[in-house]
């Protein structure tokens, strides 16, 4: 009994030294065909791999595919794929699930069942799919966009946590060893009194076996102002540099950001230490792009003015009823709301990630006009809410809420050069200086190159109600921009070339009609512009 109780431990040994290392569930194009996995030995025996199975998870596990007789050495992989996939050792066309609104899994099973290796990625496990440990997953791999890969940090590093061992790699390497990226991390910041002045210690910890082969990027902010920022050479596997920033005032907030290329593990790279408690205040949307462009998603963005005391938890609902629940983090600032947290970043790379946050499903922004509801998580207490309208909605140009001068709240099309500001303040963005009510910039634009027109406003009044329309030179109305829009005495009102149906206007000269009026009444000013469509 002994004997056979040894030989079942080793079994189990030699079987766990076999773990998913990288995987291809959403390729580029169709899937069927040229989706793969990628298998890697990090034991010290070899290990037939003949009736070891592969299952993928959905609802549940289900059996792909089941190994004929096939050795795999110590430090070597195994690639089974489709038959568009090149260099496969096994030809296989598995079915993968592609994530999206609920957690799915993909899974090795030795022969004789002891052993499992499973990734889970993608999240809220509404399915209960279990991990390694055999209970429902609490932890998950990021879901990766078309073409990417899920992949181990390090080729065969294994701690059967899902979030710490994957990520999304730009740059699959099927068959072949995993790009080896260095781990930073910042690590016990704390405050400390020398000569009676306040400064702010942290560490910068490589945690990974390999030294990096670019500067990282250090930045401090106080209070949500930028007080430190600084280039931070290599450093070697293992070691740790201090790091000490000069306070000149007492901080409620303090943040600290490392951005290093390619780093696998962002989650570590950011803390905040909050010096004093701050007062109860709630979350207020402040910006919703509903319109991306193609290739791009929706997002919303979020205002925490301070860390409410008792519950971080929110809901948001539109106006189908529609919902999507998220978590804000203990700390105030502008929080950005997506569905796919990885590809935010790559629209957006000047975000800090600890800034974007990855909800439990999504509500979808209608383009032909929608409201949205902001709640605490009981879904009884409703604390801000906005409405659009279609004609407010410009392509590739967020909505950003702003106050007027007596702090009344309005919404307009984003003024900002980009098209939109995410974890930026609205107000922060500049209009050209003019003397004229009104100014045409950008004409003649191209709209078939992301080109858009510009009509800069300054009105005596504010607020002011607005109508603004766009007609060809036969009298057809082409386009609304604004439809009794109620808009600051200072802004800007873009056209992205399209007619009512999304579709390009011709090439052309397009007359503009304006009017503007006090909210309170009074005269009305009419004025007709011109436009270039080239």
């Amino acid at each position: 009994m002994k004997l056979i109780l040894v030989l079942l431990l080793c079994g189990q040994l030699l079987f766990g030294a076999v773990v998913i290392n990288e995987v291809c569930y959403d390729p580029q194009g169709e899937d069927q065909g040229s989706e793969w996995i990628e298998l890697y030995n990090n034991g010290d025996q070899e290990i037939d791999l003949n009736g070891c199975r592969i299952y993928s998870g959905g609802s549940s596990y289900t059996l792909d595919y089941e190994f004929p007789h096939f050795i795999l050495r110590p430090g070597r992989f195994i690639l089974i794929g489709g038959v568009n996939v090149s260099n496969t050792h096994l030809s296989c066309n598995f079915s993968f699930q592609n994530g999206g609104s609920a957690s799915d899994a993909i899974r090795f099973v030795n022969a004789d069942s002891t052993y499992t290796d499973t990734v889970i990625y993608d999240e809220p496990n509404s399915n209960l799919l279990c991990d390694d440990s055999s209970v429902p997953a609490s932890s998950f791999a990021p879901d990766v966009a078309q073409a990417y890969a899920l992949a181990r940090i390090y080729d065969g590093y294994d701690t059967d946590d899902c979030a710490t061992d994957f990520y999304a790699a730009a740059e699959p390497s099927p068959g072949s060893p995993n790009q080896l990226f260095a781990d930073y991390a910042i690590s016990s910041a704390s405050f400390i009194e020398i000569d009676q002045q306040e400064l702010l210690n942290f560490w910068i910890c490589n945690r990974s076996p390999c030294s990096p082969s670019s500067f990282a990027s250090l930045k401090v902010w106080q209070d949500a102002l930028l007080i430190h920022e600084a280039e931070i050479s290599p450093i070697s596997p293992a070691d740790s540099l201090a790091v000490e920033v000069l306070l000149h005032s007492p901080a409620q907030c303090l943040e600290i950001s490392i951005s290093l290329a390619g780093d696998p593990n962002p989650e570590n790279d950011y803390f905040v230490l909050n010096s004093a408690p701050v007062e109860l205040a709630l979350p207020l949307l402040n910006e919703i792009f509903a319109a991306p462009l193609p290739g791009h998603q929706e997002w919303l963005e979020l205002y925490q003015e301070a860390v409410p005391r008792d519950n971080l938890q929110y809901v948001i609902r539109d106006a189908s009823g529609n919902r999507c629940s998220f978590e804000l983090p203990a700390f105030p600032g502008y929080f950005v709301l997506c569905n796919n947290a990885s590809a935010f970043s790559e629209d957006y790379p000047e975000v800090p990630h600890n800034r974007i946050i990855q909800s439990s499903g999504w509500i979808s922004l209608n383009n032909d006009g929608d409201a949205i509801y902001l709640f605490d998580d009981s879904e009884l207490d409703l604390i801000h809410q906005m409405s659009y309208s279609g004609d407010q909605i410009t392509g590739g140009k967020s909505l950003e809420r702003y106050l007027d001068g007596e702090q009344n709240e309005f919404w307009r099309v984003s003024i900002h050069p980009d098209g939109a500001s995410p974890a930026a303040n609205n107000q922060s963005s500049l209009l050209p200086d003019q003397n004229k009510r009104l100014e045409v910039l950008g004409s003649p634009f191209d709209p078939r190159e992301s080109e858009s027109l510009v009509i800069s406003y300054k009105l005596p009044d504010e607020p002011s109600r607005v109508n603004c329309f766009v007609y060809d030179l036969s009298g057809r109305l082409i386009r609304k921009l604004a439809d009794n829009q109620s808009v600051a005495s200072r802004g800007m009102i873009s056209w992205d070339g399209r007619r009512s149906n999304g579709s390009f206007a011709p090439r052309g000269l397009y007359i503009l009609l304006w009017e503007s009026q006090s909210s309170n009444g009074g005269r009305v000013y009419r004025r007709q512009l011109t436009a270039v469509i080239r």
